[in-house]
């Protein structure tokens, strides 16, 4: 979802962090959050569903899963991207972005599966979180509806520019009709969705 658009210029070029490094990063980032999400997971079994562990677990697997996904979601892009041929090199490590999708050396079919591949691989963590953890408890059932609301949220933002690519229209122009209130819509409709389709699942 975050990925710099803009093509490469002199003022903008920098020397690319290795591939490595980026990737231990976010690994660290992702083990850390799910460990926090894992002990207060942890505290709620082994007092016997106490409230305050139940309340605790509830918010930190919200914010671990949104950082997982939203991880996974920008890797999945980056590879995809590659494995297409595309001029996407990393971004500086200090930027939100993960890397820069360059849209002049770059084909519209190279720019399609970029955004097929951060559209597939949160459903890949999904099902592999599911299989690993399942809904037991309220930490897991929100982990589970979290990763679910992320999924949805980028494919009701994505899969129109995906959509309008496909159909000739420039991506730059594509993406320049994404707005706040465009992306906090998707959010809410992402999120309730996901709470929809897990409480239907759990029961």
């Amino acid at each position: 979802m975050i990925v710099a658009m803009e093509p490469t210029t002199a003022a903008t070029a920098h020397r690319p962090p290795a591939l490595w490094l980026m990737a231990l990063r976010d690994f660290a980032l992702s083990l850390a959050a799910l460990s926090l999400w894992a002990a207060t997971d942890a505290w709620y079994l082994v007092t016997d569903g106490a409230l305050v562990a139940a309340v605790l677990s509830v918010p930190v697997a919200v914010l671990a899963a949104l950082l997982v996904t939203a991880l996974v979601h920008e890797w999945g892009h980056y590879t995809f991207a590659r494995l297409a041929g595309a001029h996407a090199p990393l971004a500086p490590a200090r930027s939100v972005a993960l890397f820069n999708f360059d849209l002049e050396r770059s084909s519209a079919a190279q720019f399609q599966w970029m955004s097929l591949g951060g559209n597939i691989s949160p459903w890949l963590l999904l099902a592999l979180l599911g299989v690993a953890v399942g809904v037991a408890t309220p930490g897991r059932f929100m982990l589970l509806a979290a990763v679910l609301g992320f999924t949805l949220f980028a494919h009701l933002t994505e899969a129109p520019i995906i959509w309008r690519s496909l159909r000739g229209m420039a991506a730059a122009q594509a993406f320049g009709r994404l707005g706040p209130a465009l992306l906090v819509r998707n959010g809410i409709i992402g999120g309730v969705l996901a709470l929809a389709l897990v409480l239907t699942a759990a029961r």
